[in-house]
């Protein structure tokens, strides 16, 4: 069966507005996990940081990997652009 998502298209100026949302949410995310880590209790920071863990995943891999930097690979930070080789 055909995912979907294979034949996906997003348009370049959606993708852009998208992929600077979605990248500050997830600064915005790794703020609290630091927060958390300096201000709540163990019991509270292990759920917590596992839980941001995974809705960051799920933002930066399977939502800007794999739907916006696919369509459009120019709009992918710096940091993980592949190299000229392609990998």
């Amino acid at each position: 069966m055909e995912n979907v998502m294979d034949n996906a298209v997003i348009s370049k100026e959606a993708a852009e507005h998208l992929n600077v949302l979605l990248r500050s949410a997830c600064t915005a995310l790794n703020e609290a996990v630091q927060i958390a880590s300096t201000r709540c209790d163990p019991e509270f920071q292990e759920p917590f940081k596992r839980h941001i863990g995974e809705a960051m995943a799920i933002v930066g891999w399977d939502i800007l990997e794999t739907m916006i930097y696919t369509n459009h690979p120019e709009l992918r930070p710096y940091t993980l652009a592949r190299d000229e080789t392609g990998t």
